[in-house]
């Protein structure tokens, strides 16, 4: 896992896990769980996507808070 924190007050996770891709696949995949969270609301959150890569969950979260996305973890 992997936690950013932006400018703005908002905190990003980046969490590896596994998934049934579609209802009835008797395949498990990884993926990337990106959230977005508001810290100054109650930790709203108010984005969630999943990647196929942890690259392109990193390439989503770069088009967010003008890209002010700190590693803190």
């Amino acid at each position: 896992m992997k936690r950013f924190r932006d400018e703005y007050g908002n905190t990003a996770i980046i969490k590896e896990r596994m998934i049934i891709p579609f209802r009835g696949s008797h395949a498990i995949e990884k993926a990337f769980v990106l959230s977005l969270s508001a810290d100054y609301d109650h930790d709203f959150i108010y984005h969630v996507s999943v990647h196929e890569t942890e690259e392109n969950a990193m390439v989503k979260l770069k088009t967010m808070s003008c890209d002010t996305w700190k590693c803190i973890q």
